[in-house]
């Protein structure tokens, strides 16, 4: 009876916690999830308790059901390296689209450059040893790197030069040597500013092509009962991942190139379509339901510790 009575008063008095994955150091911290009625928590002990757990996992080429998500490939990327000469138009971007392959990637990376889904950065922007892992705290968007609301890739200059310089969508070759721009008022020289220092060319941004990407990394929820039984999955975020290069452009690990909301992605991807092939049976499905139905194949690589869901 007397721990009755102390657990109630503990569930009237006391907040919940729950344990979480600290993104940065991979650690464990306290984090106060909100205050609630002792009559709902008593309910929610008395019905039962859910869990979930965060589970990550990694679709790669090797298995043929994930196909779809990688091939084939373009022969020229949806973005193109001349865009730098010739504008960086919504209109070059619509031409490219039209002869184009559909998979993932381009899928992706058009709604990106549109600003039409949610994508977060890999890592903290200013303190690069903090990973994100798909719990998109750093967002990236015009409101926040640009110049406002209702902006793009295509129509924000400050927006598009801080994506090129996080490398998100393409890299610079800081192995080639830099070129300095010639003075119009001195031909034959090189110009020079204010201060004395030659002026150079900016180093180009190579943008990655879909043969670039290697993989997806996915963040998933996974809701259990109390026998460790699972009763639903459900997408939280997804990554492209590409090899990573150094200076001379030799591979020396993967790296991920922003998180993407995968609700946000979903609702794009309902208007793609890829045909669905099992044995001799075949079908017409969007990339949404690939994903419903769990279609590709994915090897789980990392996981965190079970956190208290409550039931609505």
């Amino acid at each position: 009876m007397i721990n009755r009575i102390f657990l109630f008063g503990l569930l009237c008095f006391s907040p919940l916690y729950m344990k979480a994955s600290d993104p940065g150091s991979g650690g464990l911290k306290s984090v106060t999830i909100y205050y609630a009625p002792a009559t709902n928590l008593v309910n929610h002990v008395v019905s039962g308790q859910v869990f979930v757990k965060h589970v990550w996992s990694i679709i790669d080429t090797a298995d043929v059901a994930n196909h779809p998500l990688f091939f084939p490939h373009n022969e020229y990327p949806l973005i193109r390296d001349e865009l730098r000469y010739t504008g960086y138009s919504k209109k070059n971007l619509e031409e490219h689209k039209k002869v184009s392959n559909y998979h993932l990637w381009n899928i992706i990376l058009y709604h990106f450059l549109l600003n039409e889904i949610e994508v977060s950065l890999p890592f903290d922007p200013n303190w690069f040893e903090t990973q994100d892992r798909g719990f998109l705290l750093y967002p990236l968007n015009p409101e926040i790197y640009g110049t406002g609301t209702n902006k793009s890739y295509f129509t924000d200059s400050v927006y598009r030069s801080y994506i090129h310089k996080m490398e998100v969508i393409g890299y610079k070759d800081y192995s080639s040597y830099r070129v300095p721009i010639q003075s119009i008022q001195f031909p034959g020289e090189d110009s020079i500013d204010v201060n004395g220092n030659l002026v150079y060319y900016s180093r180009p941004t190579y943008f990655y092509e879909d043969k670039d990407i290697i993989a997806y990394k996915i963040k998933e929820s996974w809701l259990l009962d109390k026998k460790t039984k699972v009763k639903s999955k459900k997408i939280d975020a997804i990554a492209p991942v590409v090899n990573q290069r150094n200076s001379y452009h030799e591979i020396v690990g993967q790296k991920e190139l922003f998180w993407v909301n995968f609700s946000s992605l979903n609702e794009k991807l309902k208007e793609y379509f890829i045909i669905s092939e099992k044995e001799n049976d075949k079908n017409i499905i969007s990339y949404s339901e690939y994903f419903e139905q769990r279609k590709f194949v994915a090897t789980r690589y990392a996981e965190d510790s079970i956190q208290v869901k409550l039931k609505e």
